[in-house]
């Protein structure tokens, strides 16, 4: 998957990644993160090799849990973040590509009258 970032995204806010939002997902990791409410170029630099994440976590894993970190690393690590670039988004409904009124209010339609969802951020 690659992804622009350019400062708008939210790690844990945002649905940018196609597994959701990260806070839903990896509830006991986000409970364990430092600055929780920053975008993801707050959390990581670029070096030669590409981007280079870079997490403060309030305390230490204990053994149990660092298979869940593995994990999200994991997740993170299959995103091709791309520099210099604003961030963007995709529609990713229907797969191709092509943005349809139809789609979007029976993608819009389906969740209720809870109001706006975001629906994807980045796609593949």
């Amino acid at each position: 998957m690659e992804s622009r970032i350019g400062g708008k995204v939210k790690l844990w806010e945002d649905e940018w990644i196609a597994n959701g939002q990260l806070k839903a997902k990896y509830e006991r990791i986000y409970n364990n993160f430092e600055l929780k409410d920053k975008s993801i170029d707050c959390f990581g630099s670029w070096n030669a090799d590409g981007w280079e994440w870079k997490f403060r976590w309030r305390r230490e894993w204990f053994e149990w849990e660092k298979i869940m970190v593995e994990d999200f690393m994991s997740i993170l690590s299959q995103v091709s973040l791309q520099p210099d670039k604003e961030d963007s988004r995709l529609w990713n409904d229907p797969p191709s590509y092509t943005f349809l009124v139809k789609f979007a209010y029976n993608k819009l339609g389906n969740h209720g009258s809870g109001g706006y969802q975001c629906l994807v951020f980045f796609g593949a």
